[in-house]
């Protein structure tokens, strides 16, 4: 079982709002979201129940501005490339890769190297 924390900081304000929304200071929110490998099931069939729970922690249903739906792409784009790394499983790496074209890899501290 692997647990992820997600702050996601989105502007929920009309679109007027939105405009000096770079500007503006906004409250995140901390979500918690489970992430359960079952052996059970296919890699591609749990790729997809993670990926639902990505979408379902960090998408707001119905309209919202095209700001706010790009923030909400790039929290289940975090999320995934996260719990494809805490896996730590070949196969849900493949298939990660496959979808998204992007490796996961864990992030590096590259100030800690010395020359």
């Amino acid at each position: 079982m692997y647990k992820l924390t997600k702050m996601i900081c989105l502007a929920l304000a009309g679109p007027a709002a939105l405009a000096g929304a770079a500007q503006a200071d906004t409250a995140g929110d901390t979500y918690r979201i489970e992430f359960r490998y079952s052996a059970g099931q296919t890699a591609a069939a749990n790729y997809r129940a993670f990926e639902r729970a990505a979408k379902n922690t960090c998408e707001t249903r119905g309209r919202r501005p095209i700001e706010v739906a790009r923030l909400e792409r790039a929290c289940v784009t975090e999320i995934m490339d996260k719990v494809v790394v805490a896996m730590g499983r070949t196969d849900l790496a493949l298939l990660h890769f496959n979808e998204t074209g992007r490796p996961a890899v864990a992030p590096r501290d590259f100030a800690a190297i010395d020359k």
